[in-house]
C-alpha cells in the first residue's frame, strides 16, 4: 500500500514551504540539490526539512496539506 507524506521545508529566513509527496526521501534530496533550478523552492533556498507526517491515503494527505497552507503560521498544524 502506498504511503503519502505532508512536509514542511524551511529556509534561512525561517519561512515555510508546505508540500506533499509519496517518496519523502527522494523529494527532500530534490529540494537540497535544487534539481529544478527555476522552481520556487530553489529560488528561495528551501532546503531544510522542518517537519513531516505520514498519511495512509492520498486524500488524507491532501486535506492536511490544504489545511496547513492557510491561516498563517500560528494556525498551522493544530
Amino acid at each position: 500500500m502506498k504511503q503519502f507524506w505532508v512536509y514542511l521545508m524551511s529556509n534561512k529566513s525561517r519561512r515555510l514551504y508546505t508540500g506533499m509527496t509519496s517518496d519523502i526521501g527522494c523529494r527532500v534530496l530534490e529540494h537540497k540539490q535544487k534539481l529544478y533550478p527555476n522552481s520556487f523552492t530553489a529560488r528561495y533556498c528551501y532546503d531544510t526539512l522542518a517537519w513531516f507526517e505520514e498519511h495512509p491515503t492520498f486524500w488524507s494527505a491532501r486535506r492536511k496539506d490544504s489545511r496547513s497552507r492557510g491561516g498563517g503560521r500560528k494556525r498551522r498544524f493544530r
